[in-house]
């Protein structure tokens, strides 16, 4: 049995493209970037209180922002939008140190 050739393109749509640079802005505005001294979910830490009340301030602050939740449907508080979005969130999420 021969192997299909299978051509597989990871380009942005323009929705998707549209939508990367949307994350990228807010990101840029809202978070802090791998490497420049933020605090990662992963570093240690001495105070497991404070950590968790930034964590659930950046938790609200995506939930206002509207990118809590990106898949899940508008009427319960989330985005409505694809699993692709979801994936775009975080390639570009992980380019920044947020709690």
């Amino acid at each position: 049995m021969a192997i299909a050739e299978v051509d597989v393109d990871f380009q942005d749509t323009s929705e998707e493209a549209a939508f990367r640079e949307e994350v990228r802005e807010w990101l840029k505005a809202n978070a802090t970037p791998r490497g420049g001294g933020g605090d990662s979910l992963f570093s240690e830490r001495d105070d497991d209180a404070e950590y968790l009340a930034r964590s659930r301030a950046w938790q609200a602050k995506k939930f206002d922002a509207g990118w809590a939740g990106i898949t899940w449907p508008k009427e319960y508080g989330g985005r409505g939008g694809t699993p692709i979005q979801q994936i775009i969130w975080s390639q570009e999420a992980a380019h920044y140190d947020a709690p």
